[in-house]
């Protein structure tokens, strides 16, 4: 676009100093001023300087517009990137939360109106978590219509985490149940341990491909089309 607009005006200014310049030769110039007819010129002058501007004008939005739209990918991709640090904020709030409500060696039972008050933060994190994953997959989709695509290996990073969110979303519903359940003083701590240790399994996994993301680079993760 810049390299056409370029050699539109250079053309342009080529053909007008020609046309004046021959006009200046044959003493057309000289005739039409002693004729009196310089409001003639002076509308053709005119006529011409409105073209060359609204070209420029058209030019000047043009690449306003391009900017925009560059901005404004970069702006998606970095809401993108956002999602996954989001994720695993929630998931150490939880994770926090689970450790001092599971039996474990070492962990002190806690009073009911302790842990229930424990269960109903989890509950909240749990929506969070949900609409996360669900923020995560929107963004992913928007990349595309910014004209920004993800590179390959971060497409499978990217699969990964919405499944294994998807799993703890699922294990902590059963996870919750279960230390509901304990809290009634209904006796299932092999089921809570196992639960757990599926519900850690998944946050290392996550913990794992984020850690690679943040010693990444930005340009990294994204190809911008042009």
């Amino acid at each position: 676009m810049e390299k056409s607009f370029l050699l539109f005006l250079t053309l342009a200014a080529f053909t007008t100093g020609g046309v004046i310049g021959a006009s200046l030769d044959e003493g057309l110039l000289k005739n039409l001023l002693h004729q009196t007819k310089i409001t003639e010129i002076t509308e053709i002058i005119s006529s011409l300087s409105t073209f060359l501007g609204v070209i420029f004008a058209f030019y000047t939005y043009h690449r306003w517009m391009e900017g925009k739209k560059k901005d404004d990918a970069y702006l998606a991709a970095k809401k993108y990137l956002s999602c996954f640090d989001e994720i695993e904020d929630i998931l150490h709030e939880m994770t926090f939360q689970y450790n001092h409500m599971c039996p474990a060696p070492g962990v002190p039972e806690e009073s009911r109106d302790c842990s229930e008050q424990r269960i109903n933060k989890l509950t909240i994190s749990w929506d969070f978590l949900y609409h996360s994953m669900m923020n995560l997959r929107k963004s992913n989709r928007y990349l595309n219509f910014w004209s920004v695509t993800l590179k390959e290996k971060f497409k499978k990073d990217h699969t990964e985490i919405c499944d294994l969110t998807s799993d703890i979303l699922s294990i902590t519903k059963i996870l919750n149940s279960q230390i509901i359940n304990l809290i009634n003083n209904r006796e299932n701590v092999k089921e809570i341990t196992l639960s757990k240790r599926i519900y850690d399994e998944k946050c290392r996994k996550i913990h794992k491909i984020n850690e690679i993301h943040k010693n990444s680079k930005f340009n990294d993760f994204f190809e911008f089309k042009k």
